[in-house]
């Protein structure tokens, strides 16, 4: 039986045989490496910040307005079963209930996966938790969609209804479209940051060349021709 080589730099299996830099080392070996986030759920993945924010304002209560606090409150390791568990989502889902806020909250975990070089993530948050706990309705939801994407949406459930077309087909296609379509914008924005950037840099370098190359072999030629 063959095992595979340890990373280098990593630390001695047992916390007890490492030390702080053996340790150091692996973390910053792991840190570097591309990763991959799948399924991540919106409302498990809020900064406690974030979430201290959002509840005071919609006027929510919380158990502690201490960040450090309530992201170890948030940390479930007591719950006796499935459903006292999933009680916590109720602080979270509570201050998700408005379009700002799931884009804020979906904006901060894309900035928190790419500190940890992830490379591919995707989330999912619930819709119909909004709409039967709360105040944000599915049709808010919907419209807050871009293009034609609300009367896809829209369409696919009247197929299905009435002409027995399957629901999840269509919403897959749908979600397909949508996630192209940000793909396409966010490498559209990226080449214009490019040329945003690139601009006053060719504004700063252009004269800086000539004046260190071009002025030089133009004052050398014109000592050239007068000696």
């Amino acid at each position: 039986m063959t095992t595979s080589p340890p990373i280098a730099g990593a630390a001695p299996r047992g916390p007890d045989h490492a030390t702080t830099a053996q340790r150091d080392a692996f973390w910053h070996r792991l840190h570097r490496l591309p990763k991959t986030d799948l399924h991540i759920h919106l409302d498990g993945s809020i900064r406690p910040a974030t979430l201290i924010e959002l509840s005071d304002a919609r006027g929510r209560s919380l158990p502690t307005h201490d960040a450090d606090a309530l992201g170890r409150y948030m940390h479930v390791t007591d719950a006796r079963d499935l459903v006292d568990y999933l009680a916590r989502f109720e602080i979270t889902l509570s201050a998700l209930q408005t379009a700002d806020a799931l884009e804020r909250v979906a904006f901060e975990l894309v900035e928190d996966a790419a500190a940890e070089n992830v490379r591919y993530t995707d989330s999912v948050f619930r819709v119909m938790l909004n709409g039967r706990l709360y105040d944000t309705s599915l049709a808010e939801v919907v419209a807050s969609l871009d293009g034609d994407a609300p009367d896809r949406f829209a369409r696919a459930f009247v197929w299905s209804a009435e002409l027995g077309v399957p629901l999840s087909d269509s919403l897959r296609a749908l979600a397909d479209d949508v996630r192209d379509a940000v793909s396409l914008r966010f490498a559209e924005d990226v080449r214009r940051a490019s040329m945003r950037v690139l601009v006053p840099l060719g504004v700063l370098v252009l004269p800086a060349f000539v004046l260190a190359c071009l002025v030089p072999l133009f004052l050398g030629g014109l000592q050239g021709l007068a000696g």
